[in-house]
């Protein structure tokens, strides 16, 4: 399916070298962008439908309060149906935004949220996948820093 041809489809692609998403116009085959190690595109029934990336954040920021991490959280990145997509599927966190900022500010906002209500609970107040949750933001948060 990759193999096939878009003849002058758009796709979003994030270039790490410049920090910023751009889009670039695709003619022929697929196989000619295999050097772009930072874009995943995904498709359906000959369709480009969007392109996902890998963002890591070093520290997760919410009003108020600085999540210092002990390494980098892994968050998928994509572009669907006219909205950021912020994923982390081992915090169980998918946040939407109109723009990247407002996606990733939706994310910190989730994060802060977990921890809150998830990761200062008590374990007999938690289902199971919760337990997991708080067991992973445990493990990745190395400190938290209050600031005005």
């Amino acid at each position: 399916m990759l193999g096939s041809s878009f003849q002058s489809q758009k796709l979003l692609m994030y270039d790490t070298g410049l920090g910023d998403w751009s889009v670039p116009s695709i003619s022929g085959d697929w196989s000619s962008f295999h050097d772009h190690s930072t874009v995943v595109p995904v498709v359906a029934s000959g369709t480009l439908l969007f392109a996902k990336t890998t963002l890591e954040l070093e520290e997760v920021r919410s009003p108020g309060v600085i999540y210092r991490l002990r390494h980098p959280i892994q968050v998928e990145v994509s572009f669907e149906n006219g909205l950021w997509v912020n994923e982390a599927k081992g915090f169980s966190i998918l946040a939407f935004g109109p723009t990247r900022a407002e996606a990733l500010c939706s994310f910190c906002e989730d994060f802060a949220v977990l921890w809150e209500e998830i990761g200062q609970s008590s374990d007999e107040n938690l289902t199971a996948d919760a337990l997991s949750v708080k067991r992973t933001l445990r493990e990745t948060i190395e400190a938290i820093e209050a600031v005005e």
